[in-house]
């Protein structure tokens, strides 16, 4: 290990490999952490990082988001706690300390760097604000809600594409206000029309409807959780698993199209004796569905319809008791957990924050779309597997990706493009087996999201070539004779090689 000194701050750069021992050591001589304890917990969570990762170590670290915590909660303390962090900044391949010497080596830095993660000095919860890129990972075949969020390194600015994560201190934060943290950490990174909270925020947030004192935290229960996305700008909505008795597959459902919206939802999980609050923010590939017949159940009309929310997928998880990006399904939310005191959970209800402006229930538009698709496009459902894709999204973004398309016909990129949209939209986009495989649509389906369940909400559907335009009160068929085009992506990203961009 090498390591030179630029005054107050100390920076060492070395491998992965080496890394778990010398921030134990670290942590040893600055804070008198246990070191055999420490490096036990640090190698676990290196365990999903590729090995040929560079590890820039960087002591003391100012983190907002700890002294935040510290300043109004630690050091009100009898026992001291540390108030300065320690930063990893993460890179890819053969990094030296040379390279933050040369400015002209900064290109390199720049396509090398993964993220950052802060190890704070509250053990055994050592991992806070962490910014990771998927590429950091092993296994990162899944498509994600990411945002890009600058980063400042011994004078160098990065950006980095990711979902904030960081673990619980078991006192002042638990699982749910760090996962309140996490949601408006991303969007705040991600649209203007929100702003990054710091853990004081959250409590007071909390604390304004509250009977009795908020820390140490005992826990949020999902209406409180609710209430501080609201507090914070949301039109956020709660579904309950109780509230769908009998209607398990429309709670399914709603979880995975919200999922495959791009919106991280704050999914409780409840057992005999635990609860615990997670983060569903991606999936796997769900085009495995069709391929492995991994699907659960099938629409109540056209015995050949099939929504890619019907599919047992997996989805892709941020838990504060583990690294970011683990993987689980609906049925078994706890599947990468070896602890028993967890195995018995299930998904009992989950929080979707939404904008306030979207008034228009997933199932109500959901319903809407197969009223069109059977009575007035006449799909023939029967005669082969349509398979249907379901999802809310902003009509700027989905206009600027039809406008950059090439693919899309000259005649329906201009209806589509002319027609008046509110903010955010629901689309249904219609496949068979086939194309969806290959990542095509045949048909679209564009429904107001502040509309109500009425024909009135539909903006704009088309099919195999035909348009349908309201006209003079009833709807017309107009043959343009479009072709098959590429299917949305711009919800959610990642390097899924099913998906062709």
């Amino acid at each position: 290990m090498s390591a030179y000194k630029n005054e107050w701050i100390t920076l060492s750069v070395l491998p992965i490999s080496q890394a778990a021992g010398e921030l134990s050591q670290l942590l040893f001589d600055r804070f008198g952490f246990a070191q055999a304890s420490c490096q036990k917990i640090i190698t676990e969570y290196f365990m999903s990082l590729s090995e040929d990762i560079s590890v820039l170590i960087e002591f003391p670290y100012v983190d907002k988001v700890f002294r935040n915590s510290y300043y109004h909660y630690f050091s009100s303390k009898h026992c001291h706690y540390e108030r300065d962090s320690v930063r990893l900044s993460l890179f890819e391949g053969d990094i030296t300390e040379h390279h933050f010497d040369d400015p002209e080596l900064f290109s390199t830095l720049a396509a090398a760097f993964l993220g950052v993660v802060i190890i704070r000095p509250s053990f055994p919860q050592l991992f806070g604000r962490t910014i990771l890129s998927p590429r950091a990972f092993k296994w990162h075949d899944f498509m994600i809600c990411l945002a890009t969020m600058p980063c400042s390194i011994n004078g160098f600015k990065f950006d980095i594409a990711a979902f904030p994560h960081a673990s619980q201190d078991i006192e002042y934060l638990t699982c749910a206000e760090t996962s309140i943290w996490s949601i408006m950490e991303y969007f705040g990174h991600k649209y203007v029309d929100y702003v990054p909270v710091l853990p004081s925020d959250i409590i007071t947030a909390l604390s304004s409807p509250a009977f009795e004192r908020v820390v140490p935290s005992r826990g949020l229960s999902v209406s409180q959780i609710s209430f501080a996305l609201k507090q914070f700008g949301f039109g956020p909505r709660i579904y309950s698993r109780e509230a769908f008795q009998g209607r398990e597959r429309d709670f399914r459902r709603i979880l995975s199209w919200y999922v495959e919206s791009g919106i991280p939802v704050i999914v409780a999980l409840e057992g005999n004796t635990t609860g615990h609050a997670v983060l569903f923010i991606g999936h796997e590939n769900v085009a495995d569905g069709l391929s492995t017949g991994a699907i659960c159940r099938s629409t109540n009309v056209g015995s050949g319809v099939v929504d890619t929310g019907d599919f047992d997928k997996r989805y892709i998880v941020i838990d504060d008791n583990y690294p970011p990006y683990q993987v689980c399904t609906f049925d078994n939310p706890v599947d990468y957990y070896s602890d028993p005191a967890f195995k018995n959970l299930r998904l009992s209800a989950f929080v979707v924050p939404l904008y306030p402006r979207i008034y228009l229930e997933p199932i109500e538009a959901y319903s809407l779309a197969l009223d069109v698709l059977e009575n007035v496009m006449s799909v023939p459902c029967d005669a082969r597997q349509i398979v249907t894709r379901f999802f809310l999204t902003s009509s700027r973004s989905y206009k600027n990706w039809v406008a950059c398309s090439t693919a899309l016909q000259k005649e329906l990129k201009e209806v589509i493009l002319a027609t008046s949209m509110p903010k955010f939209i629901w689309i249904m986009e219609i496949s068979d087996k086939e194309l969806f495989v290959d990542c095509m649509v045949a048909g679209i389906i564009i429904i107001d999201a502040t509309g109500d369940a009425s024909r009135n909400s539909l903006l704009l559907f088309a099919h195999e070539g035909i348009m349908y335009l309201w006209i003079q009160g009833v709807y017309k068929e107009v043959e343009t004779g479009f072709a098959d085009f590429p299917c949305y992506k711009n919800n959610l990203k990642g390097e899924w090689s099913q998906w062709k961009t």
